[in-house]
């Protein structure tokens, strides 16, 4: 049988359920087949099919979530299996498999026979759910994660720092003294900063500038291929400060750095890796730590866990919040389709500048993991309460901007 006739069963008008006395060896392919393509379901309450015959259903008494299984169970026992079955390497001696209970199995074939409308509605409800739940990209990730860990990068297989394009690190330099020196011993020490970044410091007319420059120099010396200096005679904000640096980037993929935050020093190559290997994405970002306390390390820091949870990338989720947040990497042809960013906002024109993107086709995406520290600084211009007017009002100003996209 071809692939489209056996698919044809699971949706034929005479065949009404899926029934299985499965000992439970796996995922169980057909059983997901039949899930769906909407079919009623009678199965062994146990094994990796309980994975996707189940969702959350709002309850009618509280009106809140809780995960229901949708399929009607038959009860088991969990036995050894036989060592006729042993099967080395697949089935291994002393692992158990799930036996239904005979007497379960007939009363669910009942009740599916006799309530098929209650077994129905839930069949349709997984047959919503499922492309949402279990699509390609969400199965593989599961799997890299149970593979790798939460924290490893984007890929399987990462690329090799050399076939990594060149990444423009663009920053702003204001009143930036006391961070200076942590700035960039964490900015240098990471892992593809020597053989694939080029670091653009903007002095926007900085009252510090004769405490800051010293330190400059001195990592200057160091780098003298990987940072670039410039001073400006007035303070244009920070985004006209971004759009200098960015005038002056000859990075394919290009990231911003704060002077008062931090990252774990493999955060440019994971960002990097992640938008190199999705080629139709125009950004990357991803959850950070948080930490009240200036000049703190990734490796010793006082967030204990408390940390920005960014939502999966979508249109209607950026409207609400500005996700890429802090620390984001995006491609330098950005700004070639969708201009630069507006120099008239003060704090809201890196989200002003994603949503117009976005509202014209760009796509972002939400890597795993933590790669960078943010500190909420009571002086800097997003976080000082003195700000919190001017700031809400310019977020609402981006927010009614683009309401109707």
């Amino acid at each position: 049988m071809s692939e489209e006739e056996i698919h044809a069963l699971y949706t034929h008008p005479k065949i009404k359920a899926y029934m299985t006395a499965t000992h439970g060896e796996g995922f169980g392919l057909p059983l997901f087949e039949a899930a769906y393509s909407g079919m009623p379901i009678v199965a062994t309450d146990w094994s990796g099919h309980l994975d996707f015959l189940s969702a959350e259903i709002k309850q009618k008494k509280t009106g809140k979530l809780k995960e229901k299984k949708l399929f009607a169970k038959v009860d088991y026992s969990l036995k050894e299996i036989d060592e006729s079955v042993v099967w080395d390497g697949v089935l291994v001696k002393g692992s158990k498999w799930a036996y239904p209970n005979e007497i379960s199995f007939r009363k669910q074939l009942k009740a599916m026979r006799h309530n098929y409308g209650m077994y129905k509605k839930w069949a349709n409800i997984l047959k919503e759910k499922l492309p949402e739940s279990h699509n390609r990209e969400i199965v593989l990730e599961k799997m890299r994660k149970s593979l790798l860990g939460e924290d490893a990068v984007e890929s399987l297989v990462p690329p090799k720092i050399e076939d990594l394009p060149k990444i423009s690190i663009i920053t702003s330099v204001y009143n930036g003294e006391k961070y200076m020196e942590g700035f960039l011993e964490d900015i240098t020490r990471q892992t593809v900063f020597k053989e694939k970044c080029e670091l653009i410091l903007v002095n926007a007319a900085s009252p510090e500038r004769e405490t800051e420059e010293p330190i400059i120099n001195k990592y200057l010396e160091q780098y003298p291929n990987n940072i670039k200096y410039f001073v400006l005679d007035e303070d244009p904000g920070i985004y006209g400060t971004w759009n200098y640096a960015l005038s002056k980037a000859t990075g394919e993929f290009i990231t911003n750095a704060n002077l008062d935050d931090r990252k774990s020093e493999k955060s440019l190559l994971v960002h990097a890796s992640a938008l190199f290997q999705n080629e139709d994405i125009d950004l990357i970002y991803s959850d950070m730590l948080i930490t009240d306390k200036i000049n703190e390390t990734w490796e010793n820091n006082s967030s204990e866990g408390r940390r920005y949870n960014m939502p999966e990338y979508s249109l209607e989720s950026l409207k609400m919040m500005n996700m890429p947040h802090a620390a984001p990497m995006w491609r330098k042809t950005l700004h070639d389709k969708y201009g630069l960013f507006d120099p008239e906002y003060r704090s809201a024109g890196d989200w002003e500048m994603w949503l117009r993107a976005t509202a014209q086709g760009s796509k972002f995406k939400k890597i795993n993991g933590t790669h960078n520290l943010y500190c909420f600084n009571p002086e800097g211009v997003s976080t000082d309460p003195e700000n919190f007017s001017w700031k809400h009002k310019e977020e609402r100003r981006v927010f009614e901007k683009y309401s109707e996209f």
